[in-house]
């Protein structure tokens, strides 16, 4: 997920897109699409598929404000409605999110109840029409309010400013590569690629976005659960290493809980649990990232996430990070 903003559109920033997504795409291949804002108007171009067909098949007008999104499925099928960017109901704004909700149903129906139209099946969707309501500064709270909790790393284009929200996996490029301003998922890629001063943005921060500069504010609530929930893994379709092919919540009662997963996975989240817990008891450890010893030894200290030796290669499949020797921690 990123957002990009230029004084002037180039064909630099294309480029740059389209090298972030195809990078994003080989763990996040259940949609691809963009916001753009043309003329003052906010467009967006989105697909089921993943980046390499998307940029075959896409016509992408240049833009100085760009903003794109690969998906993990979670909630909801792999459709193109399913896919980001979502537009408001006033056609006006669109919205990207990169993580997971639980609990969220219930605000679903809420919304949907007042006159919000939803145009998917997932936990995304209900983030926007929250925003259309009360605005980025009132997001978080309104969702902790509500009971929800999962992992939200979001952005909200509307036609006057751009908001980025921060739950501890976005990252700040400022004046490098024509670019004004941009956010980006992945501190490590950007690093890595084409810049060389990405800032990390600490979780609980909103970024506006305007006009070529930015503002940041602090504070804001996080979704973040505590370890037992293990969201991170799920995001990526992982959970310690164990492929979830169904991540859907349960269409019962519209919870997204370990009750709709197999032995296979609940043994996952133990493992994890347990592995969160002889963390905690040592303040002081000696970390290695070179010695591999086997399924369920690697661990992301960021995420709090449990990985077998071949999941991600190497890789946290959220923040991109080397994963440790869990023997060590």
């Amino acid at each position: 997920m990123f957002y990009m903003e230029t004084e002037q559109p180039l064909k630099s920033t294309r480029k740059i897109a389209k090298f972030a997504l195809n990078w994003w795409s080989s763990r996040n291949k259940d949609g691809t699409g963009l916001a753009l804002v043309n003329d003052g108007k906010v467009k967006i171009l989105k697909t089921r598929f993943g980046a390499k067909a998307f940029w075959k098949n896409a016509l992408v007008p240049r833009a100085s404000r760009m903003a794109g999104h690969v998906r993990a499925g979670t909630a909801g099928g792999v459709t193109d409605a399913n896919a980001h960017p979502f537009i408001s109901c006033d056609g006006r704004s669109a919205f990207m999110h990169n993580g997971i909700l639980g609990n969220w149903a219930a605000l679903a129906a809420k919304m949907a109840a007042k006159g919000h139209k939803f145009t998917s099946q997932t936990d995304s969707e209900v983030m926007l029409h929250v925003l259309e309501e009360v605005g980025p500064e009132r997001l978080m709270n309104r969702l902790k309010e509500e009971g929800i909790s999962g992992y939200a790393n979001w952005i909200w284009v509307t036609p006057e400013a751009t908001f980025a929200y921060s739950d501890g996996a976005l990252v700040l490029v400022r004046d490098e590569v024509g670019m004004k301003v941009a956010v980006f998922s992945d501190m490590e890629w950007c690093e890595k690629s084409f810049f060389q001063k990405p800032k990390e943005i600490p979780a609980g921060t909103l970024i506006t976005i305007k006009n070529g500069k930015h503002s940041s504010k602090k504070g804001f609530p996080t979704l973040k659960v505590p370890v037992e929930w293990v969201y991170g893994g799920l995001v990526a379709g992982y959970m310690g290493g164990v492929e979830v092919k169904n991540t859907t919540c349960d269409k019962d009662d519209g919870i997204f809980d370990y009750a709709d997963f197999n032995d296979e996975v609940l043994a996952a989240k133990a493992a994890m649990e347990a592995a969160w817990k002889k963390k905690e008891q040592k303040k002081k450890v000696a970390l290695d990232d070179t010695a591999w010893i086997g399924p369920g030894d690697l661990f992301c200290k960021k995420c709090n996430v449990v990985y077998s030796e071949d999941t991600a290669n190497g890789r946290c499949s959220i923040c991109y990070g080397t994963l440790l020797n869990i023997s060590n921690l």
